[in-house]
């Protein structure tokens, strides 16, 4: 293998290694906290539902209740999607790195099997650049769903909450002014 080659093959294996630690952490971080936050929003939810049920507080809205758990439900479902996009998108960079490793040690190439590689890896690049696209999209979308639901969330407790102040307030003053 000509020097020239012998450099850029070292950095194109090193390319690969810190490739594929890019994506274990990317994937890691990011989807753990869509995920967690919008699990803890849906517990939010169920464990309200239940209050419900028991009679504790009163739903004046439970459209708004359903809104919610879909938008948190599809928050988890679009990121789902986004791993799954973000995997082929690294497996596309993977076997292109592969072939460009090949081609760069020339010595067991000859022109044809080059010329098929470099093919291959237009391919490569193309199908990696379309899943990027499309997990970029996914995460676009669970982060907009994440923070519709979040919102709504926060309406809704805000309003159980609001209601039950007042109401006590409301008891607190009759208590006080009517007691005669």
């Amino acid at each position: 293998m000509k020097k020239k080659n012998e450099i850029k093959y070292k950095e194109w294996s090193e390319h690969l290694t810190n490739t594929k630690e890019k994506s274990d952490y990317s994937l890691k971080r990011m989807d753990l906290m869509i995920i967690s936050i919008s699990g803890g929003g849906l517990y939010v939810l169920f464990e309200t539902l239940r209050e419900f049920k028991t009679g504790k507080i009163d739903i004046e809205n439970t459209n708004l209740l359903l809104f919610t758990g879909i938008f948190l439900l599809v928050t988890i479902l679009l990121n789902f999607g986004s791993q799954l996009s973000a995997y082929y998108a690294n497996h596309f960079e993977e076997e292109y790195i592969q072939n460009e490793l090949k081609i760069l040690d020339d010595s067991r190439l000859n022109k044809k099997e080059k010329l098929i590689l470099e093919i291959e890896q237009k391919k490569f690049d193309k199908k990696k650049n379309n899943f990027d696209l499309t997990t970029d999209i996914l995460n676009g979308l669970s982060i907009i769903t994440l923070i519709t639901g979040l919102s709504l969330l926060t309406y809704f407790s805000y309003s159980i909450f609001y209601t039950l102040y007042l109401s006590s307030i409301l008891y607190y003053f009759q208590l006080l002014f009517f007691q005669f």
